[in-house]
């Protein structure tokens, strides 16, 4: 399935995935997700989850450096 496909729009992902995804770290992850920046479902009492378009969308929130 590829990450741009609509099916995947509710695909709910682990933190771990969610890094891997955007190149992070997992705790960099769960700072957005404290900061209200990234919104986060807890599955069952240790697990959280992110929506994959969620993670997908902070990309192009994320302020970049250029130095054109």
């Amino acid at each position: 399935m590829a990450l741009t496909d609509p099916a995947s729009t509710h695909r709910l992902i682990s933190i771990s995935k969610a890094a891997d995804l955007l190149g992070f770290d997992p705790k960099s992850i769960r700072r957005f997700i404290a900061a209200g920046d990234l919104p986060a479902y807890r599955v069952g009492r240790k697990h959280i989850r992110v929506e994959e378009a969620d993670v997908l969308a902070l990309i192009h929130r994320i302020p970049t450096t250029d130095h054109a």
